[in-house]
């Protein structure tokens, strides 16, 4: 049976292979993004609801149309890239570490979480993903390949959240 106490102290905010604790303004931040992404996505049901009360069909499809299309910007801003997290994720910090502006809600994020992603991060965490990409491709074992992965997500985390 595994210690609580000692399992929670090697956790940060219930997330594994954190180098440190999250501070509050870090935990804001990550709390405001996921309430954004979640919104992103449902931002078209309370466009066509609000379209119906106000001019029936035609407004619920005119405004239906417009929340799907603020959903998709607020996601894109956000820096998503993509359906998949994961991938998505690695194509945008890719896209950062080339040069690429931050989005407004991205900007937002860094901003309250009063760190951010520098090109020279974005480039480190580019270079992790690229090694643990070649190595993974080297091993055909289950066991190697999660390891490979567990290895990036911790220097991912470092990277990210050094100052």
């Amino acid at each position: 049976m595994l210690n609580r106490d000692k399992d929670l102290e090697s956790l940060s905010e219930g997330i594994p292979n954190m180098p440190r604790s999250l501070t509050a303004r870090e935990r804001l931040a990550d709390h405001l993004y996921f309430y954004l992404q979640t919104a992103s996505w449902f931002v078209f049901l309370i466009g066509g609801i609000a379209g119906y009360a106000i001019k029936g069909l035609i407004g619920c499809v005119v405004l239906l149309a417009g929340g799907w299309l603020f959903g998709m910007w607020m996601r894109r801003s956000l820096g998503q890239r993509g359906r998949n997290q994961f991938l998505g994720f690695y194509q945008r910090i890719r896209e950062r570490a080339n040069g690429s502006r931050r989005g407004l809600l991205e900007w937002l994020i860094e901003a309250i979480r009063g760190s951010g992603f520098t090109i020279s991060k974005c480039r480190a965490i580019t270079a992790a993903y690229d090694r643990a990409m070649l190595q993974g491709r080297s091993t055909s074992s289950a066991a190697e390949q999660q390891a490979i992965l567990q290895r990036l997500d911790a220097e991912v985390k470092r990277i990210s959240y050094s100052s």
